[in-house]
């Protein structure tokens, strides 16, 4: 019982390789409550395990992590595709604070990282992008640079599904994914700020979720040909930019009543905003019209 769920780490001298393939796990960990609590591989803050996860299903998740931590303790590769996950205790309602046993996937600043090609359910947050814990690195390679996260599918995420924790991330890529689900997360790609420059969103299929696309001062970015489901709220936009610059062409929005929102332009650049399309479903008319 490590605050709460079972933990796989390593010991000195740390920085191991975990590498798993073709495995199905079943945790069976409770706390000393008794409450289902799950199994973590890797540790959010640390390089002790670096993750290469693939081809496996595991039930019962509490997470995936590692991050960078010093010279001689820093991670060349963060692997976690073509799998099939569900949290233990599941998603949640909305809220607005978590414990890293609630974030399935937590990469802390390692570079060239792919989440590629997995079923993702029932995480209060799905994947956590953030900023290494041990800033010794020059301040441009805080962050998780050159992400892929690719082909997955989100299923009932009880809050965000793809957060930028105010990461100095570079040129990630969010493409071809699919978010779906019962459940009604706040946000399904989320930016908090400007430090994360570059993001491409391209090509995915969101059917659930407030507010899907929400890039809160992010920069440079490109929100390409995704299709959006709205929950028919005027006051949730389907793409949602504050104070931030890039482009968002080619997309589709249905019954994402707030529309596509540009609330502020960081001052010397512009927003291009090009052949989308934003309609109601067949035989409905939006409350707005």
């Amino acid at each position: 019982d490590f605050y709460g769920y079972q933990r796989w780490t390593a010991t000195s001298p740390y920085n191991s390789y975990l590498m798993m393939d073709n495995i199905s796990v079943i945790s069976l960990t409770t706390d000393q409550q008794g409450v289902s609590a799950g199994v973590m591989f890797g540790y959010y803050a640390w390089s002790d395990v670096n993750v290469w996860i693939t081809n496996s299903t595991i039930v019962g998740l509490a997470g995936v992590a590692s991050g960078r931590e010093n010279v001689n303790w820093d991670p060349d590769h963060f692997v976690f595709s073509d799998n099939v996950v569900s949290r233990a205790g599941g998603p949640g309602s909305p809220k607005s604070s978590f414990g890293f046993d609630e974030m399935c996937v937590v990469n802390s600043g390692i570079h060239d990282a792919v989440v590629t090609n997995n079923v993702i359910s029932g995480c209060p947050i799905s994947i956590m992008i953030r900023n290494a814990v041990y800033l010794w690195m020059a301040q441009s390679a805080y962050g998780p640079d050159n992400m892929i996260i690719e082909g997955n599918t989100f299923k009932d995420t009880g809050t965000i599904s793809t957060w930028f924790y105010f990461s100095y991330a570079d040129d990630v890529i969010v493409k071809d994914n699919t978010f779906e689900g019962t459940t009604a997360p706040t946000y399904q790609v989320y930016v908090q700020s400007p430090y994360t420059v570059g993001l491409v969103v391209d090509g995915n299929t969101f059917n659930s979720g407030d507010q899907p696309v929400y890039i809160r001062g992010g920069l440079g970015y490109n929100i390409k040909d995704n299709n959006i489901n709205g929950n028919r709220n005027q006051a949730h936009p389907g793409i949602y930019t504050l104070n931030g610059y890039g482009s968002i062409s080619g997309n589709t929005l249905i019954d994402a009543d707030g529309g596509i929102m540009i609330d502020g332009i960081r001052s010397g650049q512009s927003v291009s905003v090009t052949d989308n399309t934003i309609r109601t479903s067949a035989g409905r008319t939006a409350p707005g019209a």
